[in-house]
């Protein structure tokens, strides 16, 4: 009964420092010195309870020496305490391989964080995730990522949209992807590829002027923008599939250099499509 007292007091006293309302989170009228020492001390005496058995204590540690090292610490200084953030993870997996949160926490650290980076365990964790369809949907932009970045890049067959998540960084990682594909192919001169994958780049600048109009992806959206994205989406399966029509004007999505390459595949055509015209299509 006292161990399970104490494991509750640990555990309240950790949300407590992770929190927003934490107090040591830095604020202009704190001593930021002086909270960096103090919350440390505290984490280091959590340390010395040698082995908790506790998952949700390993993932609220996990989560205080995250805060910790964005809080606080800078450069290569930070990976003592990422390293220390992956080792609490790792073990609430072990106490409880179920966690859906911790484990998508523990992929998204190993891609996005290059210090700590390890995009084969992280890709693992993904594929297991992926299998019960636990996957969240605003991981796919860091997915599609992590792929690229692996080599592992998926190369679409068709211009079907449904499924893609329509916030600005899955757009954006799309297009990401499709650039280096692109190229690829034209340096290889395989015109046939390249034509799929510059089909493919020019209906998602179309998608995206349908969704955001003249928005070039580079930046987030309001929340309200994202939600009428999200439903338009739900319309668009196969519609996008259209040919070259040229120059889509007034949108930022799509750059010269994209547009050349597209010339290079499709010819130089003259016409062009206004953004507001997009929604026509439809």
């Amino acid at each position: 009964m006292e161990s399970n007292l104490n494991e509750q007091k640990t555990i309240k006293r950790l949300k407590q420092i992770s929190d927003i309302s934490s107090p040591y989170i830095p604020t202009p009228d704190k001593n930021l010195t002086k909270c960096a020492k103090q919350m440390l001390k505290e984490l280091e005496e959590f340390e010395k309870i040698k082995e908790y058995t506790n998952y949700q204590i390993h993932y609220l540690l996990a989560i205080a020496y995250r805060n910790y090292s964005a809080w606080f610490i800078r450069g290569d200084q930070r990976k003592k305490y990422l390293d220390l953030m992956v080792d609490h993870l790792d073990k609430s997996i072990l106490i409880n391989s179920d966690q859906v949160e911790v484990k998508v926490e523990l992929a998204r650290i190993l891609i996005e964080e290059k210090l700590i980076r390890n995009l084969e365990k992280a890709l693992i964790i993904i594929s297991d995730l992926e299998k019960t369809k636990s996957l969240p949907d605003w991981m796919s932009s860091i997915v599609e990522k992590a792929k690229r970045w692996s080599g592992q890049i998926e190369i679409p067959e068709d211009n079907n949209f449904s499924k893609i998540d329509p916030s600005p960084a899955s757009l954006r990682e799309e297009r990401t992807k499709l650039r280096k594909l692109l190229t690829d192919f034209l340096k290889e001169n395989s015109i046939e590829k390249a034509r799929i994958i510059g089909t493919r780049l020019y209906n998602l600048a179309l998608l995206v002027a349908y969704l955001y109009k003249g928005h070039d992806c580079n930046s987030g959206v309001m929340g309200i923008e994202y939600d009428q994205a999200a439903e338009k989406i739900k319309l668009v399966g196969e519609k996008f599939n259209f040919n070259y029509f040229g120059k889509i004007e007034d949108a930022e999505f799509l750059s010269e250099t994209d547009y050349k390459k597209l010339i290079r595949i499709f010819g130089d055509v003259q016409s062009k499509i206004s953004v507001n015209k997009v929604k026509d299509l439809i």
